[in-house]
């Protein structure tokens, strides 16, 4: 069902002309508010600056105190510092000597003299004679010891006792007699003793081994 646009719209007033604006007068009772809030204003500064004096009070008095217990307050004792140890004192090393620079010897030319020049005589450099050394005498040569050489041993004997030996012809003791220098070979052997018998023998001896011979003149 439809309903019609004309009637659902509210009717529009549209002023015919605009309205001039009404001035009215101040009444008295806004002078009195004004009076009001300037006299809460000057009571109200009054105030602060009361409350600003009695902290100022409170301030130097808590002041004033803090120095007074400050006084009467022992002293501390003084605390012991500790000084570092110096540190050890190395000797610098010595400083060898700068040596003085050469002063060039400064000559005016017109004052300067020529030397001649200087010449050297000449130096023999040859070695000195030196002595030759003495001939050193030769230690005399030891020669061979003679080749040693070979014996045999032999043991005379007899009975009696004490009769002479002959060795080859030669008279060598009277028995009893042992002899080490007999050489090997055949030797021919001979005793003899006043009032006995002469005795002959002939003995074969060989190098290192011992022989005994003994005779009975009886």
């Amino acid at each position: 069902m439809r309903t019609d646009a004309t009637e659902s719209e509210p009717p529009i007033d549209l002023p015919l002309h605009d309205r001039a604006p009404v001035f009215e007068e101040p009444s008295p009772l806004g002078d009195t508010v004004a009076a009001a809030e300037i006299s809460s204003v000057s009571s109200g500064g009054s105030r602060g600056f009361a409350i600003g004096l009695l902290v100022l009070g409170l301030l130097a008095g808590f002041g004033a105190g803090f120095v007074v217990g400050q006084r009467l307050a022992p002293p501390e004792p003084p605390r012991a510092v500790e000084v570092p140890r110096p540190a050890p004192v190395v000797p610098a090393p010595p400083v060898a000597p700068i040596a003085p620079a050469l002063e060039p010897a400064l000559a005016p030319a017109r004052n300067a003299v020529s030397e001649p020049p200087v010449v050297e005589a000449p130096v023999d450099v040859r070695a000195p004679d030196v002595p030759p050394a003495p001939a050193v005498a030769k230690a005399p040569v030891a020669r061979p010891a003679p080749p040693a050489v070979p014996t045999a041993t032999i043991r005379f004997d007899s009975r009696p006792a004490g009769a002479t030996i002959y060795l080859d012809d030669g008279r060598i003791g009277v028995t009893p007699l042992t002899l080490t220098t007999v050489t090997p070979g055949v030797h021919q052997v001979r005793m003899e003793m006043l009032g006995h018998e002469t005795w002959r023998t002939s003995v074969t001896v060989k190098e290192g081994e011992q022989f005994f011979v003994g005779a009975s003149l009886e």
